[in-house]
């Protein structure tokens, strides 16, 4: 009996193990995508980035080359060479997004006024 125990156990945590290796190492493929996704609906602009960085152990992510482009999809209007977000995963306990650290590497914006629009 305790030896199919320790065959339970031993197959479960490997079958954890992968598990969890599986999800992480696909995870900031997911991310990418689906952050894409909702920037590209929530501001009506074109986003994209190089690639993505996911630290689990410190709950920190990182965008690399980050742009999102003007109206007309010609002309960038952020671009960012990395957006390096941390977050407090105790708070997803309580379904609420904590940011401790936001940080934004060689950011450039370009902001065109036209005459005709002075007057706010």
């Amino acid at each position: 009996m305790k030896v199919k125990l320790k065959y339970f156990i031993s197959i479960t945590l490997v079958l954890f193990t992968i598990g969890a290796v599986g999800f992480l190492s696909k995870f900031p493929e997911y991310l990418q995508n689906q952050t894409i996704k909702v920037l590209q609906e929530r501001l009506g602009r074109k986003v994209s980035f190089s690639d993505v960085e996911f630290n689990c152990f410190t709950a920190t992510v990182r965008f690399n080359e980050l742009k999102i482009m003007e109206k007309d999809e010609k002309n960038i209007f952020i671009s960012t060479d990395s957006l390096h977000i941390n977050v407090n995963p105790s708070r997803f306990i309580f379904r609420t997004l904590y940011l401790k650290e936001i940080s934004l590497i060689n950011p450039n914006i370009s902001v065109k006024i036209r005459r005709w629009q002075e007057k706010f």
